[in-house]
């Protein structure tokens, strides 16, 4: 299966303040460029399987988003029992944040 586009991935706005699409700034297949997930006009190119698994992970992370929220609760007190999972939960919680649009 391919895979796709490795992140990080950040929203760019357009001067109206509207969303204008989603960049892979590090995207390693794109020489010298920013590699585009999401452009105004649509995924990718929709015949590349790269945009196609693009579009696949951007169609499960609300439920990503759901599972994940819904175990930081369990994954805390686990935490807070037995040490290691501190870069884990900060790094979940940063995602949570970003899906929430929070800084």
């Amino acid at each position: 299966m391919t895979t796709h586009t490795p992140g990080p991935w950040v929203v760019v706005y357009g001067e109206s303040g509207r969303p204008r699409g989603i960049n892979a700034p590090n995207d390693k297949d794109i020489k010298g460029a920013v590699g585009h997930v999401v452009r105004w006009n649509g995924i990718g190119l929709p015949s590349s399987p790269t945009a196609k698994a693009n579009a696949r992970l951007i169609a499960a992370a609300p439920d990503l988003y759901e599972a994940l929220r819904l175990a930081m609760p369990i994954l805390e007190r686990a935490n807070a029992l037995c040490t290691g999972g501190t870069a884990f939960i900060a790094l979940a919680r940063a995602a949570i944040a970003k899906a929430e649009g929070k800084p």
